[in-house]
Parts: structure tokens; C-alpha cells; sequence
């Protein structure tokens, strides 16, 4: 296993759940999220991608004390629910929503400072379609890429067989670009997909935001909310809060922390039974913990960034997290409106 699969394997079992080896679908979606975010970001965490059915999901908060005091420093925190006004009004027949996420931006990348992105992700299978509202420029898009036009503005597209099926970089609004990414399984690719590229980027329109609704806050230096990310299914997902050291997930539909760990301790973390270890494959060393709010329902701690967890930063990490709402997911799986 190469450094680079190892790495998108951790970042699953980070969340609870080992990377099953044998499903091509799951692996084209990490290979292909990777290759567009590794030029883009560091430390933005991999969303899911799962077509799924669509059922309305409210998160039970009730259970959980809203106004514990954490004894450590706080940091400046970007807002809760920020807006994703941009929607492809055009996609292929069956593709459905699968993640949104924000990033505020200020961290170098490439030598440049980035701003904010906003992305929306649609999947049908193995093929994703992203939409990303403040990509940076890629050299080497610009480079290679054939010429087109977007709404009046010059940008880029280019094609290939495999990684990235076709990529579109245009001018956008604020001298921001716009960026739509198809992928497709692996070495396989996606039928048509510079013209589909083309036509979704040409369909994108700024409309009354969306929701990006994350129930949960972190107030930990370490957790203090920087990107923010919903994804997967109505049936099994993620809402996460990225810090600079440390990811906070409140999950429905995934099991607690991986078999193979070690230091197993059982806590009890506001109020609700909870289990920290420390060590195991994926975890990169380190310790994280799981929190079990009831009805399928979990509070995940675990690092965001190369540099592992102490088991007492990852508890104090956990006893700092709170939940602030309901949040309606039920967009997950259907088609923009």
C-alpha cells in the first residue's frame, strides 16, 4: 500500500469505519477527491460521495447540554450556517447531492493565500460531478487546457481518461473562479465528460443560498471551526468541524472506533458514555474518542492534521464540543432545485 492509499484509508477509520479494500466505487471517490483537493488545500478533510434515497434526517440535540463552559481559550469562529449561493441548474439524468462543504480560506496553498471556497458535490455511482465557487488557479490547467467560454468569460477545459475525467476553470464573480470537476471510476472515466463539464459550468448560477446547516460546535483551540463539511447518505453521514489539529464529527449510521486500537478507556463525557484509544492503523499514531449520543448517533474526535492526538487533548477536545440545533440533511440525495 503506497503513503497516499495508507493516508486516504486513515481518513476514513478517523470517522469510525474502515475502507472496505474491495469496493471500487469508494476507493475511485477518494483517489478522485484527492487529486482535486491536493492542489487546492491542505488540510480540508475528504467528504463522502454516496448516491442514495431521499428521506428527511433531524438530529435528536436534545440530549445534549448546550451551554457547557470549556475551560480553554477560544478562538474567532466563521459562522455556523455559511451560504452556498451557487447551483448547477443543469445535471445529467440521476445525479443527486451528496456533500457540501466551506472552507474560509487564509491558508497558503501552492504560495498563494486562499480564499473562501464553497463547494457542492452530485454523484451517480462511481461519477462525481463538483461545483466549487473559489477554486485557486491551476497552473497547469491554464497550461494545457483548450479554451472556452463561460457566460461571456474565457476560461479552460481539459480531458482525460482516468483521475480527473474533465475540469472547467472560469473567471468568476469577485476575480474568484469557478471550477466543475467530473470524475468517473477508476481508469474507466465518464462518457462525455468534457461536454458535461461545459454544460454544468455553464448552467451555474448564484441563487439564494443553500443550507450548510453544522449542529455542532467546537470551541477547543484545537477544533476551533475552520472548514466546514456535510456528506454521504440520508441513511449514513457526517457533519464536521475542521480545525487546525483536530476534526469534531457528529455521525449517524457509523459504529464506534475501529477493533484493531489499543489503550481502550471507557469515560463518560457530558453526561453520555464515551470511549477514548489511542494507536491502531489509521489513526496515525494517536488517540481519539467516541461519543455516544443514542439512536445511532456519535460525537467523533480524531486529529485533522498529520500531527496526532494525545488521549488528553483528544478528551479535552470532546468536553468542549457542543451540539447548537436541529439540522434538516434530507437534501442529501436529491437534485438541486
Amino acid at each position: 500500500m503506497t503513503p497516499t492509499e495508507q493516508l486516504l484509508r486513515e481518513t476514513y477509520t478517523d470517522i469510525g469505519e474502515r475502507a472496505p479494500d474491495a469496493s471500487p466505487v469508494l476507493e475511485r471517490v477518494l483517489d478522485g477527491a484527492r487529486a482535486r483537493r491536493r492542489r487546492r488545500r491542505r488540510h480540508m478533510d475528504i467528504g463522502l460521495a454516496l448516491a442514495v434515497a431521499v428521506i428527511a434526517v433531524v438530529v435528536p440535540l436534545a440530549v445534549w447540554p448546550h451551554h457547557t463552559e470549556s475551560r480553554y481559550t477560544t478562538l474567532p469562529a466563521v459562522p455556523t450556517t455559511p451560504p452556498l449561493d451557487i447551483a448547477p441548474t443543469w445535471l445529467p439524468a440521476g445525479f443527486v447531492e451528496t456533500e457540501r462543504s466551506y472552507d474560509p480560506g487564509g491558508n497558503k496553498v501552492d504560495g498563494k493565500i486562499a480564499g473562501p471556497m464553497r463547494n457542492r458535490t452530485f454523484g451517480k455511482g462511481s461519477a462525481l460531478i463538483m461545483v466549487t465557487d473559489g477554486a485557486l488557479r491551476d497552473s497547469g490547467t491554464w497550461s494545457r487546457g483548450e479554451t472556452v467560454v463561460i457566460g461571456g468569460r474565457r476560461g479552460v477545459v481539459t480531458a482525460s481518461t482516468s483521475d480527473i475525467a474533465a475540469d472547467v476553470q472560469v473567471p468568476w464573480r469577485s476575480g474568484q473562479l469557478l471550477e466543475v470537476s467530473v470524475t468517473g471510476a477508476y481508469k474507466v472515466g465518464v462518457p462525455g465528460a468534457r461536454a458535461i463539464a461545459i454544460r454544468v459550468a455553464q448552467s451555474v448560477r448564484s441563487k439564494p443560498a443553500v443550507s450548510l446547516d453544522i449542529p455542532l460546535i467546537c470551541s477547543d483551540p484545537l477544533c476551533a471551526r475552520r472548514n466546514l463539511d456535510v456528506g454521504g447518505s440520508a441513511r449514513k453521514w457526517q457533519a464536521s468541524v475542521g480545525g487546525p489539529e483536530a476534526r469534531a464529527s457528529l455521525t449517524y449510521g457509523y459504529p464506534g472506533p475501529p477493533s484493531d486500537v489499543n489503550g481502550v478507556e471507557q469515560l463518560t463525557i457530558n453526561g453520555h458514555p464515551a470511549v477514548s484509544w489511542s494507536g491502531g492503523g489509521g489513526l496515525r499514531g494517536g488517540a481519539g474518542v467516541s461519543i455516544d449520543l443514542g439512536g445511532g448517533y456519535r460525537i467523533m474526535i480524531n486529529a485533522s492534521s498529520r500531527r496526532p492526538l494525545s488521549r488528553d487533548e483528544a478528551v479535552r477536545v470532546a468536553k468542549s464540543v457542543k451540539l447548537t440545533g436541529k439540522s434538516d440533511y434530507s437534501w442529501l440525495g436529491t437534485r438541486p432545485g
